[in-house]
């Protein structure tokens, strides 16, 4: 029994850690608002979040788009996560600032959000408009 139970514990942690999305850095500026934009639209928040310039704004503005989801029938939730993103335009403002101009598919209402360069990496910052 003592050598059941930390072969046991050792199995159950590994196939936690498995479920553990992971992530890459974006490469660059659109990449990393691509795969903001279709967390949100696929409701993989998590996916979301990893892309997003972390602040108070940013987190309050994702909760919101969350519980906006969440609170959908399943046709929306479905026709929302088939849709495409369409890029209407990129603007770079600096090598460390790209605005980006989109709509998905489905809805077709047009956004727009700033993507920054911070400690090298490439982050959504979806309430900078």
């Amino acid at each position: 029994m003592k050598r059941i139970l930390p072969l046991i514990l050792g199995c159950c942690a590994f196939f936690a850690c498995k479920d553990e999305p992971k992530f890459q850095n974006a490469d660059n500026a659109f990449e990393a608002g691509r795969l903001f934009i279709e967390g949100t639209m696929k409701g993989e928040f998590k996916q979301a979040k990893f892309y997003m310039l972390p602040s108070a704004k940013n987190d309050a503005f994702l909760q919101e788009k969350q519980d906006f989801y969440q609170h959908q029938d399943r046709d929306f939730r479905v026709n929302y996560r088939q849709a495409s993103i369409i890029i209407e335009n990129e603007k770079t403002i600096d090598d460390q600032l790209h605005k980006l101009y989109f709509k998905n598919s489905f809805d077709k209402k047009e956004d727009s959000m700033s993507v920054v360069k911070q400690n090298n990496i490439w982050l959504a910052d979806p309430t900078n408009k």
